[in-house]
């Protein structure tokens, strides 16, 4: 059994190709059935090079973006098929929390700006940071973060991000950025 992979598209160029995959994509939901990526594949008759990762569907479809779910990472070689045909192009976020993995291709963080995930297994609370601030700047809110829930449990706060990156209880991700 696979670990999934979630993934939300944005996709950028002409309007009237925008609205085209979504209308496209609809059709091909109409009576509610799983839209399983190779299915789309066979009904559009996108080219996808041999061997590409096609265990997938969309879950989510709406005017410019979609959101897929996957085995073990995103649905890239499907997603440029879609972009080849409707001329766009497409920024991208994508977690596994399976193997702890997040990527992202929207370096400049138009879209997706979340650059760390960080996990404080004591409170099994979940927080995501990122923004238009400086590295430091998002260290010094993950620290604030953790220590106001350490606080509330009596426990000593963590004196720098070191300290509290280095913690079996706390898992800090950061995002890997890709260039496709």
């Amino acid at each position: 059994m696979p670990n999934w992979c979630y993934t939300s598209y944005r996709f950028n160029g002409d309007e009237e190709n925008l609205y085209k995959l979504n209308e496209d994509i609809d059709k091909l939901s109409e009576d509610n059935k799983t839209l399983f990526v190779v299915d789309i594949i066979d009904s559009l008759k996108l080219k996808v090079p041999d061997g590409a990762n096609l265990r997938g569907h969309i879950i989510y479809n709406d005017v410019g973006m979609i959101e897929t779910e996957s085995a073990w990472n995103p649905c890239e070689d499907f997603i440029n098929a879609l972009c080849d045909k409707y001329d766009l192009t497409y920024l991208y976020f994508a977690e596994e929390p399976g193997c702890i993995g997040y990527w992202s291709n929207d370096i400049d963080n138009e879209v997706f700006d979340t650059k760390y995930i960080v996990y404080d297994c004591e409170s099994e609370e979940e927080q995501r940071f990122g923004g238009p601030v400086s590295d430091e700047e998002l260290k010094k809110g993950i620290l604030e973060w953790l220590n106001l829930g350490r606080e509330s449990r009596c426990q000593s706060k963590f004196k720098t991000f070191e300290e509290a990156s280095g913690d079996d209880n706390v898992s800090i991700t950061e995002v890997e950025y890709t260039t496709e």
